[in-house]
């Protein structure tokens, strides 16, 4: 992986997070990639494997994403983050409500999500949402859950058996 991530602000969660992300998205993605090649997502008609190897090429690159911190203008505002032109935001008002684990599955979703290429619709979240790559991905980083919820919800939204 020559992709790195980097915090441009101090905060010692962040920082734990972002080493649960690297020590995490390998085993992630070769978990995903060894499942039985299907089209698993909404949003996407990629197969796993497809998924896995879009993924791996944006990982390749010699680059490095910087992670800002913003202040939402709207406390009660749900956004954790957003990636805008290649760059990633982290609502600093969100940082004493959610773990390291929470904010890995975060950086999965908007960096191996939306900066990979993926996309889950609007911004409002449904079910039908949690089974799109980015959704997908930052769960399972995350582990708030494993590959037999994203089996079940493939069979639920994509028909796969």
């Amino acid at each position: 992986m020559k992709l790195k991530v980097v915090s441009l602000f101090v905060s010692e969660k962040i920082e734990c997070a972002i080493d649960l992300f690297n020590e995490r998205t390998p085993i992630i993605l070769d978990g995903l990639y060894e499942l039985e090649e299907k089209s698993y997502f909404t949003y996407s008609d990629d197969t796993n494997k497809q998924v896995v190897r879009t993924i791996n090429q944006y990982l390749s690159q010699d680059k490095i994403v910087y992670i800002h911190g913003y202040r939402s203008r709207w406390p009660w505002s749900s956004a954790i983050g957003y990636t805008s032109k290649g760059r990633y935001f982290i609502n600093t008002r969100k940082l004493d409500s959610l773990t390291a684990d929470q904010y890995a599955g975060n950086i999965a979703h908007e960096i191996l999500g939306h900066l990979a290429g993926y996309k889950h619709g609007s911004n409002r979240v449904t079910e039908k949402k949690k089974n799109s790559v980015p959704y997908i991905i930052g769960y399972l980083i995350s582990g708030d859950f494993g590959f037999a919820k994203l089996l079940e919800l493939a069979r639920k939204y994509k028909g796969v058996s």
